[in-house]
């Protein structure tokens, strides 16, 4: 498979790791969720919009999932887990708030949303232990 180098400067994964597109004959959520990254590559899970689902070695990034998950999906990652959920602003093709309270009650993952999005979430995602209230400027 051809790798492509990209450099990334937040979330951890700091420097330049190989980004490896899953097939497009394996673009299902349950291939994507058995895939296992290696230790420099980057998987990347295309949801439509805006949305995407990144995987490495060390972390699972779900970013602007708007209701594009059904039900079904929602179960493949609370087995897969995911550390990061975020969301960049509350159109309703990045942000669905029942969607994203399905998908943090069954993932446990950290929130980051803008400001008007953080205040859709506020008091319905508790904040976790030593970490900011969700969407808090400190």
């Amino acid at each position: 498979m051809k790798k492509i180098f990209i450099g990334f400067i937040s979330l951890g994964l700091a420097g330049l790791v190989a980004f490896s597109p899953i097939p497009a004959a394996a673009q299902d959520l349950a291939a994507f969720c058995s895939a296992t990254p290696g230790p420099e590559e980057v998987l990347v899970f295309y949801l439509s919009f805006s949305g995407v689902i990144i995987r490495t070695a060390e972390a699972t990034i779900i970013i602007d999932p708007a209701d594009l998950l059904l039900e079904s999906d929602i179960e493949k990652l609370k087995v897969l887990g995911a550390d990061l959920l975020f969301y960049t602003h509350g159109h309703g093709d990045h942000f669905g708030l029942a969607s994203a309270l399905e998908i943090f009650k069954a993932t446990q993952a950290y929130v980051v949303a803008e400001p008007g999005v953080a205040a859709q979430l506020r008091g319905k995602i508790p904040p976790r232990e030593g970490r900011p209230c969700v969407g808090r400027r400190e």
